[in-house]
Order: structure tokens, then sequence, then C-alpha cells
């Protein structure tokens, strides 16, 4: 069986407290979701702090893209 994708869309700032809400939904959903595979952008882009906003849009694309579900958080105007 093939692992669904699903990707975590919400506003992203850098802050440490935006980071823990990605990952405390990522969490959540692993465990509540068989074979799903969770791409969580802010784990990305925290490894990346010189990346604009451009490079971000690019590389978020590309993850939607890869995606088979787009999960958007209660608190993104998306």
């Amino acid at each position: 069986m093939k692992l669904k994708k699903i990707y975590i869309s919400g506003p992203y700032d850098r802050s440490e407290q935006c980071f823990n809400r990605f990952v405390d939904l990522e969490l959540m959903l692993r465990k509540t979701i068989k074979d799903v595979d969770v791409i969580n952008p802010s784990r990305i882009f925290y490894q990346m702090p010189t990346a604009d906003q451009v490079q971000i849009a690019k590389m978020s694309a590309r993850l939607i893209e890869d995606s088979d579900f787009i999960l958007i958080m209660d608190e993104s105007d998306e």
C-alpha cells in the first residue's frame, strides 16, 4: 500500500512557537492516521534560516505538488 502524503499548510514565521505548532499537528496526524507521510514544511524551513520568501514559496509549491492532501491549519487565512 502506497503511503498517502499530507502537507501541513499554515502561516509560518520562523518562531519556536510556530515550529512547535506545526510539530504538534504532525505528531497528532502520525498517531491517528495509519500509513501516512506527513510533510511538515516548518521542519525544512527551520533549518534554512537564510531562505527568503520566494525560495520558501517555490519549495512549498513543489512539496504541495508531491502531496495527496493539504491540511490547512485553523489559524490560517490562506
